[in-house]
This record gives C-alpha cells, sequence and structure tokens, in this order.
C-alpha cells in the first residue's frame, strides 16, 4: 500500500494522490542495443552439428509499477478523494550501422520489444450518518516505441526476422 489514510470527524474532506513517472518524453527509460560502423559479426554451428546456429540481436525494455490508495473514514458528512496516477515512457531501439551480420548456419533474428505493466488501485470507505461522497480515479498511460535502424547493413541468414514490437519468439 503506497498512501493508507483512516480519520473520524463530525464533517470531513479526505484525498490522497499517488503519482509515479517512469521515464518520460523527453528522458525514456531506453534499452539500446549499437552496432557501429565497420562490424562484421559471423555466425557458424560447429563442424559436427546438425543443429543449425540462431544469430539474436535484441533490446527489450520492461516496466513495472504497483500503486494502491485506501482512505477510511468515519463522521456525520465525509468526501473522500483518492486519485491513482501512472505513467511510463519506454524505448526499445536497435540501430546497426554501415557492418555485416551473417549467420552462415541458420537464421538471424533483429528484435526490439517492450512490455509496460502500470497497476493502480484507489479505494474509499466512508461510514456516514448523514451524508458521503466518494471518487475513487486511477489512471495508467504506457508510451512505447519500438525502433530497428539498419543504416547501410549487410545481413544474410536462411531466414532473416527484423520485427519491432516483437521477440524472437513471436511474443508481442
Amino acid at each position: 500500500v503506497n498512501l493508507r489514510t483512516a480519520g473520524a470527524s463530525l464533517a470531513g474532506i479526505s484525498a490522497l494522490s499517488s503519482t509515479t513517472r517512469i521515464g518520460d518524453s523527453e528522458d525514456p527509460l531506453v534499452a539500446e542495443v549499437t552496432i557501429a560502423d565497420g562490424v562484421e559479426l559471423t555466425v557458424e554451428a560447429p563442424e559436427n552439428s546438425d543443429e543449425p546456429s540462431v544469430l539474436s540481436i535484441q533490446a527489450f525494455a520492461e516496466t513495472k509499477a504497483y500503486d494502491q490508495i485506501n482512505i477510511t473514514t468515519v463522521s456525520g458528512m465525509s468526501i473522500n478523494v483518492a486519485v491513482a496516477d501512472l505513467d511510463s515512457d519506454t524505448d526499445a531501439k536497435v540501430t546497426i550501422g554501415d557492418s555485416t551480420i551473417a549467420n552462415n548456419s541458420g537464421d538471424v533474428h533483429i528484435n526490439t520489444r517492450s512490455r509496460s505493466s502500470l497497476n493502480g488501485s484507489a479505494s474509499s470507505m466512508i461510514a456516514s450518518k448523514l451524508s458521503a461522497l466518494a471518487v475513487s480515479d486511477v489512471r495508467g498511460d504506457a508510451t512505447v516505441d519500438n525502433e530497428i535502424q539498419l543504416m547501410g547493413t549487410r545481413v544474410t541468414g536462411d531466414d532473416i526476422y527484423i520485427q519491432a514490437g516483437r521477440d524472437r519468439t513471436g511474443n508481442v
């Protein structure tokens, strides 16, 4: 529980607010793989292997946040306001310059993926003799940018998978 309050009165107002920010548009949480110009990355299976090799270049950004607000009041007249606000801004990037990426014995996977889990809870419990008003509001906003940039890159392999927003196994 992030925020909790309890009170008793003839008449009262209780308000609690919780805000969680993970990155923002100016400064997001970033998972990044960069391969500079001139790099030669080559994969081959061992000579006596019947199994194909896999060359995988992946960036994965993950955020998790939990906010919980509880307000409990006993009064003649009462107003309770509980607000939980969760925001996440993440980038997953793979950038490969003028380079060679080669798998001579299998597939090549270049992937970016992001996952945000923003869990908010706001609750009010009022025991009132005359009147009561309770407002609970929870908002979660995830901004995700998955990006792959190949700039003059030569990619060779059996099958080539270049997927933004999906990992090597196909998970979104």
